[in-house]
């Protein structure tokens, strides 16, 4: 018999955890707490809802989490992506308007620096996605901002520092990529997930440059072997990588991490190896 019909967002990701089978030290890894604290709270459960099993509590809590969970999950995402959005204009047009003020290289690379670590501090802290902040950010500075708030001089400085910049972030992104791979766990789960994703990925990249490719088509003759190379030639890196292990803990890390790996590292060997033969038939 249920007694408990409304669950704490701290319980839903406890019981989330216990869907998808961790064990106790697992889940306390997952969620970045001790063993004891992740007891406690599933035994308390367990009790409440009457069950003497993970297995049952899975079971009994399923109608609970299932519809709320959904609308949560999509409430989040609506205020992360749309917040970046709005964020992102927000600090765009504030960036550009402080460049436009200024004829000093030297103070407009350090607002253009200011408003990557800050703005992306920021939009964390505000709850919003700090990536899609950067992006539109970036898009009004490096089109609006560049051409009317930018002299020469400072054109050529700015492309300078950030090019300086971009190879030193490349490099310690590829330090942490290669220190996580020590501490991804591998299991039957995540191979069959990757397996799955890396043609999942290949339809979504297909499609996304699909639907613009047939609206150019309907003015200019485009030969559909273009779609093709377009599709396979679109390799995954140290973005995707990037984004997956900045995922935290409650996200499925454990899942998501080596099924990008895995996407990539085909990406990278079959598609990158192949997309030449590709284009030279």
């Amino acid at each position: 018999m249920k007694k408990q019909l409304v669950l704490t967002d701290r319980q839903r990701e406890l019981v989330s955890c216990v869907r998808r089978g961790l064990s106790t030290r697992e889940l306390a890894g997952e969620l970045g707490i001790g063993e004891d604290p992740v007891k406690a709270p599933l035994s308390r459960l367990s009790a409440n809802f009457g069950v003497p099993t993970r297995a049952a509590l899975v079971a009994v809590t399923a109608d609970v989490i299932g519809w709320y969970g959904g609308i949560i999950f999509f409430i989040f995402l609506i205020r992360l992506a749309g917040g970046g959005v709005l964020f992102g204009i927000l600090l765009g047009f504030a960036g550009y308007h402080a460049l436009k003020s200024i004829d000093d290289y030297h103070v407009e690379i350090l607002i253009t620096l200011s408003m990557v670590t800050g703005g992306y501090a920021l939009a964390t802290a505000i709850h919003t996605s700090g990536p899609i902040t950067m992006v539109v950010a970036g898009l009004i500075t490096g089109n609006r901002g560049r051409q009317f708030a930018m002299s020469d001089r400072t054109r050529e400085r700015l492309d300078s520092f950030w090019e300086f910049m971009d190879q030193i972030l490349n490099s310690l992104l590829f330090v942490l990529i290669g220190l996580e791979l020590l501490t991804i766990q591998v299991s039957w789960l995540s191979l069959a997930a990757g397996l799955i994703a890396i043609p999942v990925s290949l339809i979504a990249r297909f499609a996304s440059v699909g639907l613009p490719f047939a609206l150019l088509a309907v003015k200019k003759k485009l030969s559909a072997r273009t779609l093709t190379i377009m599709t396979w030639g679109g390799l995954r890196g140290g973005i995707a990588v990037a984004l997956a292990i900045a995922l935290p803990a409650p996200f499925g890390r454990n899942i998501i991490i080596p099924v990008t790996y895995m996407v990539v590292v085909f990406s990278i060997l079959v598609q990158g190896l192949t997309v030449k033969y590709l284009v030279r038939q």
